[in-house]
């Protein structure tokens, strides 16, 4: 009886929470603000400063914007359960992409809302609407297919392949094959953010990256990492 309870029980009384901006903090870090800049929130980063996030479910959006909290308690469940999973395959091993600091993927997640449209795929449409408007406007967000061959997984190896990292090698196919080998997720997803114009002056320095699927009922789930270029 319990568990049937369960399984029908819907999760609506999200509350703001510090503790889950904490993938993306690193993002939202003004150290050099434009001061004439067009976007204020954006004036040295990717993620806004107004940004807020919800515990237990992961949902995003900026201050001042209310949104609606319908998750299913098992649908939450199994966005804990499957990111954690992922993060323990890259436990203890570093994001590398030319990283200038010494950081690694942790879990993260979107729950999905009950009786959302769920996508067929990740598109940058998709995602800006998924974080709930705290992208930058302007940044360039690259999205590859999720694949142990071509363009995005020869950068994703190269340091790895150069230092002759066994482990890391190992470790970032098996989290290729963990994607695509789960019956809960579709369109295993490679999210790049703003390493394309990182030079250009107000994006910062700190690049959020992700790897993502989406679960059958609408869900975002997978690792996060700021990446470190200057």
């Amino acid at each position: 009886m319990g568990n049937t309870r369960h399984k029908k029980e819907v999760i609506t009384n999200c509350r703001v929470s510090k503790n889950m901006l904490k993938p993306l903090k690193e993002a939202m870090a003004q150290w050099n603000p434009d001061p004439d800049s067009e976007w204020p929130e954006w004036a040295d980063n990717i993620i806004s400063v107004r940004a807020l996030a919800y515990s237990p479910c992961g949902m995003m959006t900026r201050q001042g914007t209310s949104i609606e909290h319908k998750h299913a308690a098992n649908e939450l469940a199994m966005c804990q359960r499957l990111s954690s999973q992922a993060a323990k395959i890259m436990k203890g091993i570093p994001v590398t992409m030319s990283d200038e600091g010494d950081n690694e993927f942790v879990p993260f997640y979107i729950c999905g809302t009950v009786g959302a449209k769920v996508p067929e795929k990740i598109t940058e449409k998709y995602l800006r609407s998924a974080f709930g408007g705290i992208i930058h406007p302007r940044i360039d967000i690259t999205i590859y297919a999720m694949k142990a061959r071509g363009e995005w997984w020869d950068r994703f190896t190269s340091q790895d392949r150069t230092d002759h990292y066994e482990k890391g090698l190992r470790a970032r196919k098996a989290l290729v094959d963990w994607f695509h080998a789960s019956k809960d997720l579709h369109s295993p997803t490679f999210v790049s953010m703003g390493l394309k114009g990182y030079a250009e002056p107000g994006f910062g320095s700190m690049f959020p990256q992700l790897s993502l699927a989406i679960t059958k009922k609408g869900s975002l789930v997978g690792l996060c990492v700021c990446l470190a270029w200057t």
